[in-house]
């Protein structure tokens, strides 16, 4: 891109958005990065970190980003926002704190729209289910702006579809999950994403399955465009040792990093464990437990819950795994498949997960069927009874990471960028 196409990257929280802002500060474009908590050296949050409860300041630590030059940071709702956070910590205040979360997204998307048209920017990249009013307010007042989502996740009101449809077999389970879509935070992201769909000129998605999701919406082909995410984790993919041992000899163990709940497909683990007990010596579960019933239902004797654990200890747990299971049900990637594909562990994906698109089935790991416990268990028995084959994989994942830099991501968001400013002028023309 050259000079003239100027960017404001945007988000209230954080996700992958500071080494998307980072790439348009490397090309020098980026006019400046909008959100509401960072810490900055001077800033306020930088000031009362020390004596917030360590549960809150273990969340603030967390943003900021060695990426960013945190002069190009601008930082809107501060305190409103340190506020909600501590609502988010404190038990029994959900209703409370689901309630100013709403407010505090509704002013940050007011101050937004009002600094871009105050900076005029060419570009304006925010992301799903957090935006849609600010690009409201830009539509309502005609600013002329490129209004391009980063799409984290699948498009919310498909992901719902698929929810209904995968549980559907199960009241249980479907009440459980049709209890989050009653919520007020549910039902207001519902909205803002419609807006999106309706507001956004261009779309930029991790995977194949989160561009499907849109299409199916409604959204042209033409508007969205892939961009798959960089890790460091692929400068430090190295090779792994062989498995030592025939498989009447050693049984597996297996890894599930994230959190435990229906719509990740946990339920099917589980399942599949108890097609396959003689293949596995252990099976671990990393991540917060949101359904404990998938507990109570697994073999004690065999699977075993971390909780929310350090990012040092899940790489551990990786160096001792011999695969990993991904078996969400909608899902717009899934960083746990790039760390158990770097540590060189085979992953058995859900085809509705955006991570899909990194694996060659057979080659290295397995597609199944989203929902199908069977399907994973029958890889389970694979890898148990083809070690040497395994073996080949696990050297095959390592290989496979190694082209997700974050060089490469910032190469193809550029190319990206430049190729959707180009079609809109096109449009206009």
């Amino acid at each position: 891109m050259n000079n003239k196409n100027s960017v404001i990257v945007a988000h209230p929280n954080r996700q992958h958005s500071y080494q998307t802002a980072a790439a348009f500060q490397k090309s020098d474009t980026l006019i400046c990065y909008i959100t509401m908590l960072y810490k900055k050296q001077h800033s306020l949050l930088g000031r009362v970190t020390s004596i917030l409860p360590t549960k809150l300041s273990n969340k603030i630590n967390k943003y900021n980003s060695n990426l960013l030059d945190e002069n190009k940071v601008i930082q809107v709702c501060e305190i409103f926002a340190l506020f909600v956070q501590f609502l988010s910590i404190l038990p029994g205040l959900k209703f409370l704190y689901e309630i100013a979360n709403s407010a505090l997204l509704k002013r940050f998307n007011r101050k937004l729209a009002r600094i871009v048209m105050e900076l005029k920017p060419d570009i304006l990249i925010t992301y799903d289910t957090l935006s849609g009013d600010a690009l409201e307010i830009l539509i309502k007042n005609n600013f002329p702006v490129i209004k391009i989502i980063d799409m984290s996740a699948p498009y919310l009101g498909e992901m719902k579809t698929i929810f209904d449809i995968k549980l559907n077999n199960s009241t249980e389970q479907l009440q459980e999950v049709r209890k989050k879509f009653d919520s007020r935070d549910y039902k207001e992201r519902l909205i803002r994403s419609r807006k999106e769909l309706e507001y956004a000129d261009f779309y930029i998605c991790a995977s194949e399955f989160t561009k499907k999701s849109l299409i199916l919406n409604g959204i042209n082909e033409n508007r969205i465009s892939i961009c798959r995410y960089g890790t460091s984790l692929a400068y430090n993919a190295e090779p792994i040792d062989d498995f030592k041992l025939s498989p009447d000899k050693r049984k597996l163990s297996g890894l599930y990093i994230g959190n435990v709940s229906y719509t990740k497909g946990v339920q099917y683990i589980v399942q599949a464990i108890k097609s396959c007990p003689e293949c596995i010596k252990t099976f671990t579960y990393i991540g917060a437990i949101q359904n404990p019933l998938i507990v109570i239902e697994a073999d004690k004797k065999i699977e075993s819950f971390t909780g929310y654990i350090s990012h040092e200890e899940v790489l551990n747990y990786c160096k001792k795994a011999d695969f990993s299971v991904f078996p969400s049900l909608a899902d717009g990637f899934g960083f746990a498949v790039i760390e158990s594909m770097a540590a060189g562990i085979p992953v058995i994906c859900s085809e509705n997960a955006g991570a899909c698109d990194l694996i060659e089935d057979g080659v290295n790991g397995f597609i199944v069927e989203a929902g199908n416990a069977m399907q994973i268990s029958e890889k389970i028995k694979w890898f148990y009874k083809n070690p040497e084959e395994t073996n080949q994989m696990k050297k095959n994942a390592i290989h496979s990471i190694k082209q997700l830099t974050i060089e490469n991501y910032n190469n193809d968001l550029a190319y990206t960028i430049k190729e959707l400013y180009e079609h809109n002028n096109n449009i206009k023309l």
